[in-house]
């Protein structure tokens, strides 16, 4: 059984690490760990041998005097009543360009890669997260869970199996949907079987438009990104616009550079290199530095 993300380490020179950490989703909390049941995959050359870790601690195992190739834990399953829980989390994503209010729920193990992937996969629906404490109860994969809630909801499909796939594969989700979000809603997911709680969640009128509102702020193109080669070529006396964002914006190191270029051109080329660091509220003093400086030309590319 797969127990934590395959991870490919190179070390030069080969063993110059003692020992390596590997990172695993098992809930091993309350009892002796049986160590035994757990090994190391290690992949070379196409084949995969089964390396016994040296320890066993309840969130890494530990692997000394390692050589590397492609590393990841496994767990040997000996019967499946006996098979070990994992930590889990919950992610709620709202999809921005579904009808009313269309939430995604996944639930996956507690793996790093796994949570990039839904990431990847949400920000090209596109979608935004709603944070909502994550942490689930321990599941048992092939465990199936269902959502409750007091609330009218439509859900599709109507029950979710826990379960492991790489994060090259789509992760599966239960697609929530509602026409009234003005109570809010209170979720819960069921285990199917014993019917138990493994997560819960209110989600707040509030909750949804905050993260509605701040998608559309950070999806929305900037003026200044909008509108970058014509305010490279037409934008004059730069130097009173660096003194205006110097120590705001600009610090000393900056500024100087800047104003050792030659000529307006280059010294506003070299201001829009520093641009993919800024976020929006350095992007928006420019902005305001440019409307007072170069009313008419703002005003020209505004088209008013």
């Amino acid at each position: 059984m797969v127990a934590g993300p395959l991870l490919n380490i190179q070390v030069e020179p080969a063993r110059a690490v003692a020992a390596v950490h590997l990172p695993h989703f098992l809930c091993l909390a309350g009892g002796e760990v049986d160590a035994s049941r757990m090994r190391i995959a290690h992949f070379v050359e196409g084949g995969m041998t089964l390396e016994e870790p040296t320890g066993v601690r309840p969130f890494h195992a530990v692997l000394q005097n390692p050589s590397f190739s492609p590393l990841g834990v496994l767990w040997r399953k000996i019967q499946s009543k006996c098979q070990a829980k994992v930590h889990s989390l919950a992610l709620l994503y709202r999809a921005l360009r579904a009808a009313n209010t269309t939430l995604h729920l996944y639930l996956i193990p507690n793996d790093r890669s796994l949570r990039q992937a839904v990431s990847d996969h949400e920000s090209k629906c596109p979608s935004v997260r709603v944070h909502k404490p994550s942490r689930t109860k321990p599941l048992k994969f092939g465990s199936c869970c269902v959502v409750s809630s007091s609330s009218r909801l439509e859900v599709i499909p109507e029950e979710l199996e826990f379960c492991y796939l790489g994060p090259t594969l789509e992760q599966p989700y239960l697609e929530i949907y509602t026409r009234d979000m003005q109570e809010g809603l209170q979720l819960s997911l069921l285990e199917k079987i014993e019917g138990e709680p493994v997560w819960k969640a209110l989600v707040r009128p509030e909750d949804v438009m905050v993260c509605v509102s701040s998608a559309q702020m950070q999806t929305e193109e900037h003026f200044i990104d909008q509108h970058r080669e014509q305010l490279i070529q037409r934008v004059r006396q730069v130097d009173s616009l660096l003194d205006k964002l110097y120590n705001t914006v600009l610090d000393n190191e900056q500024y100087q550079s800047i104003r050792a270029e030659r000529t307006d051109p280059e010294k506003m080329r070299k201001l829009f290199d520093l641009l993919p660091s800024w976020n929006r509220a350095c992007k928006d003093q420019l902005y305001q530095v440019l409307e007072a400086k170069q009313k008419f030309l703002i005003q020209e590319l505004k088209g008013t």
